[in-house]
């Protein structure tokens, strides 16, 4: 197999295990004070709901973004700097 075959291959797994692991809390604590700000705004600017909605979609896109970006780092890392295992008796 290719390196950039392998390579999907690797990112197709990221993706597929980040979806599987992912957890609403998170999302939950991450979101909650964008909420908060959210309605807050849109009962002082009414008028201003739909670009204000817009803002908040863009925000949650954001947020899904860096937290794929940082699992497949993370993922990336902790497979490729494996020197810890030497400290690990029983592997």
């Amino acid at each position: 197999m290719n390196t950039e075959k392998l390579e999907v291959l690797v990112n197709n797994i990221i993706e597929n295990e980040y979806y599987h692991l992912k957890d609403n809390s998170f999302e939950n604590i991450v979101t909650e004070p964008v909420d908060i700000i959210l309605k807050k705004l849109i009962e002082k600017l009414p008028k201003h709901k739909d670009i204000l909605f817009e803002l908040d979609d863009a925000i949650g896109e954001v947020i899904s973004n860096l937290a794929i970006f940082y699992f497949k780092k993370g993922v990336k890392t902790g497979t490729t700097n494996l020197k810890f295992l030497g400290d690990i008796k029983t592997i």
